[in-house]
């Protein structure tokens, strides 16, 4: 029987520059403090005390805001 269903990978927020160069683990960390504010909630996967990073919903969000965060406005105004 296959398994039509697709693999996600999760990683810790710590580990995450195991398997990425950006975004550095301080940027990240600042994602997730404002993660309401800028939609980066979908990418992150909370269980028990553990922060984790939906590495598809990570890419997918990235795409979704790439030129349209509030930095990029604000340089956009003036």
């Amino acid at each position: 029987m296959q398994n039509n269903t697709l693999r996600r990978r999760v990683i810790p927020v710590t580990k995450w520059n195991d398997y990425h160069d950006y975004p550095k683990l301080s940027t990240l960390r600042y994602l997730i403090f404002h993660a309401e504010e800028n939609g980066f909630c979908k990418a992150i996967r909370r269980i028990g005390n553990r922060i984790l990073i939906d590495e598809n919903a990570f890419y997918e969000w990235l795409d979704e805001t790439n030129g349209h965060g509030k930095a990029q406005e604000a340089t956009n105004a003036k």
